[in-house]
């Protein structure tokens, strides 16, 4: 427990607040933008580990909302595909550096992210095929390169949808991704009670950075969301590069 109390985790709590806002907004995001402040603090595979715990609560938290706005029919083809490949992405991360795919990654997201604040839209089709690959790309980032829905909320901020079934849809694939992978962590015993006892101190603020996030949501509009969801995959595809 004495690992557990050191100043480091009153600045893990502004980062868990902070990328608590973020998920509560965007519905994904915080977890990329936790991830490499939290690396610097207590190495890869603990950071890894504690942003998934801190994606627990907050997630749960949103979902019943979100399983009602979920577009179900873009959203059934890629869970499926990222059951397949979170699997094949998590055993690049733990057998080999996966440096090299996280900085590609990056860079094709920050292209992406460009093109399409330029006013480029994924022309389609939207249809279960497109969305199932997507599923499995995105499957494959998330196991390698914690990067899954920045993915998938590229796919989805291109469809002709509404704000609320974006978000939506995002936090039903979070809740996907964060559960497959802890399982996986659990399986290759990677999970310290050091690293549950801090996130469990932290959940309290990253829900309240999520209900912040929620409450911002609520009183945006179209335009203000994406611009901020695009904003946050741009970063992620930045920090992807840097770090």
């Amino acid at each position: 427990m004495d690992a557990v109390f050191v100043p480091d985790l009153a600045l893990a709590a502004a980062i868990a607040l902070a990328g608590g806002v973020i998920k509560g907004f965007a519905g994904f995001g915080g977890g990329i933008f936790m991830m490499p402040l939290l690396t610097v603090l207590y190495g890869p595979v603990e950071a890894v580990a504690m942003v998934l715990l801190l994606e627990v609560p907050t997630t749960f938290q949103l979902l019943p909302r979100a399983i009602r706005e979920t577009n179900w029919t873009m959203s059934l083809p890629i869970s499926a595909g990222l059951l397949l490949t979170i699997p094949l992405g998590s055993l690049v991360l733990v057998s080999a550096d996966p440096d090299w795919i996280r900085r590609g990654m990056g860079t094709v997201v920050i292209l992406f992210s460009i093109v399409m604040y330029a006013g480029w839209r994924y022309p389609g089709p939207f249809n279960r095929p497109a969305s199932f690959v997507t599923g499995l790309l995105a499957g494959f980032a998330a196991g390698a390169a914690a990067m899954g829905g920045t993915i998938t909320g590229l796919y989805m901020l291109s469809a002709s949808d509404d704000s609320a079934r974006i978000r939506g849809s995002n936090l039903l694939f979070a809740a996907i991704i964060i559960a497959f992978l802890l399982a996986l962590l659990a399986w290759f015993e990677a999970i310290l009670a050091a690293t549950v006892w801090r996130s469990v101190l932290l959940a309290p603020v990253v829900i309240a950075g999520a209900w912040a996030g929620t409450h911002f949501f609520d009183r945006s509009n179209e335009r203000l969301f994406r611009h901020v969801a695009l904003g946050v995959i741009a970063a992620s595809g930045l920090t992807a590069l840097v770090k």
